[in-house]
């Protein structure tokens, strides 16, 4: 996804495809969007459903105001998709429905599901912070959103969904927080991984141990599962992992970017030489 930092524009490029894009509705078409423009700076009022105002600059609104978007399929070659975005301010999700929609709708009711999503068996799972689960059909006129409150409560400070060859990963990762007085900014660190596998019959999560010969790969843009067999060099149960907590990590103030390879049986952290940069194999 791509925000244009002198418009609101947004849109999809491929990275296989530099001369392609998709584009997708503005940020003016949530239905809480307010713009004030002024001659030399720009700066955006959000209103949120709650009232609450705030005030973004180009800059902000381009870097964070959309957390994330995720597709149902890729665009090229079939223009039916739905696109499905968690909002970064007030953890809303909202969907657009391309040929049919002309702006980005608010699903209501699910405002704290906003901690990850995934398309996953023809829906829309969005999770909280706990690990519950909000599965939003949008196949018909309306959204049509089902509920599953897990009993347990799942904690750590990040969390990722993943689709391991059809079973429904969670996925718990735990910093440690610490102030660099040289720039007074808060940095973290990744200590641990915890990962759990939706049990159907029983509607919870049920912690995995070992992972065996699969790979997680790890990002708020993407999450994804791999066969260590199918890839030279890769071992079976790790999490690679890269960094998305702060923004001065991503600026690698206060020491290296956050990034590594997560052993899952025996804790360890190992390093990653360079920052990591990995394509899906297909764009959903």
């Amino acid at each position: 996804m791509r925000v244009c930092i002198y418009t609101p524009s947004v849109s999809l490029l491929s990275h296989l495809h530099l001369d392609s894009s998709t584009f997708l509705p503005s940020h003016f078409c949530f239905r809480f969007f307010v713009i004030v423009s002024f001659v030399i700076v720009t700066e955006y009022t959000v209103r949120s459903p709650e009232n609450e105002i705030n005030f973004f600059s180009l800059k902000e609104m381009r870097d964070s105001f959309i957390r994330k978007v995720i597709l149902s399929h890729s665009p090229y070659g079939n223009t039916n998709f739905f696109a499905f975005a968690i909002l970064n301010q007030h953890e809303n999700l909202a969907y657009f429905k391309n040929g049919h929609d002309e702006s980005w709708k608010i699903i209501d009711g699910v405002e704290s599901h906003g901690e990850d999503v995934i398309y996953f068996n023809g829906a829309f799972y969005a999770v909280d912070k706990f690990g519950s689960i909000a599965v939003c059909d949008l196949n018909g006129d309306s959204p049509v959103v089902k509920f599953i409150n897990v009993v347990q409560q799942i904690d750590g400070d990040m969390k990722y969904l993943v689709d391991a060859m059809g079973d429904l990963l969670l996925v718990a990762r735990y910093l440690e927080f610490h102030i660099d007085m040289q720039y007074y900014m808060e940095v973290c660190k990744t200590v641990k991984f915890r990962v759990f596998r939706f049990d159907w019959n029983g509607q919870e999560w049920e912690e995995l141990a070992n992972l065996h010969d699969k790979v997680l790969v790890l990002g708020d843009n993407s999450s994804l599962a791999l066969l260590a067999r199918d890839y030279r060099g890769c071992r079976g149960n790790m999490i690679y992992f890269t960094d998305d907590h702060s923004g001065s990590n991503r600026d690698s103030i206060g020491g290296d970017h956050d990034v590594g390879v997560y052993n899952l049986g025996d804790g360890s952290i190992h390093d990653l030489p360079c920052y990591p940069c990995w394509i899906t194999p297909s764009l959903c």
